[in-house]
């Protein structure tokens, strides 16, 4: 008994989903743009250290506005990770700086409610 490929000969034994994977064009991933976010907030550490030599009461505003004051060098990362036709490294660092917004907000929001003098009870 001889035993026939059930696959034609032009198609291969696999589930194929268009074009190969070496093809597809390079988008970047979304946990390296992630990645790439957290480190561009090390740019903060100069910003304070800079701005405190002017006004000593400017880094803490920085401080407290961190998820404001990472505009100015997320929203050029994002334009070049476009530009560079990795979408999905670009979603990746808005969505790195859309969470530390968040986490801004509500620490910042705390902090005001905290020293206000109310109390939680």
């Amino acid at each position: 008994m001889s035993e026939q490929n059930p696959y034609p000969s032009n198609q291969p034994p696999y589930p194929y989903y268009g074009a190969p994977m070496s093809a597809q064009p390079n988008e970047g991933h979304a946990l390296i743009g992630f990645i790439i976010s957290l480190l561009l907030h090390l740019f903060q550490i100069p910003m304070i250290v800079v701005t405190y030599l002017f006004n000593e009461e400017i880094p803490l505003m920085l401080i407290l506005f961190v998820g404001v004051s990472q505009l100015l060098y997320m929203i050029p990362a994002v334009i070049i990770a476009f530009m560079k036709g990795k979408k999905q490294t670009a979603k990746g660092i808005i969505i790195g700086a859309a969470i530390v917004f968040l986490l801004n907000a509500a620490c910042t929001g705390f902090f005001y409610y905290a020293m206000s003098g109310t109390s939680f009870h």
